[in-house]
């Protein structure tokens, strides 16, 4: 059931800051999933933080016990 007096340009003029301000958050959320998908296409092949500070060549996470 509708209102009898419906002014479909009026209600369009009166939606249509609040149409753009949708139309620019799904734009902007979109740009932001490129940029993310861009980035870890980029550097999501770098060596971990073990691989890089582990520079003596023994295995991560292995105690070497002084004694023998």
């Amino acid at each position: 059931m509708s209102a009898p007096d419906t002014n479909i340009e009026k209600q369009q003029k009166r939606h249509r800051p609040a149409l753009w301000g949708i139309k620019g958050a799904m734009m902007f959320g979109f740009l932001m999933m490129i940029l993310l998908f861009v980035y870890v296409s980029m550097y999501g092949g770098e060596e971990s933080a073990d691989a890089v500070t582990n520079t003596n060549g023994s295995e991560a996470g292995v105690v070497i016990n002084p004694d023998g």
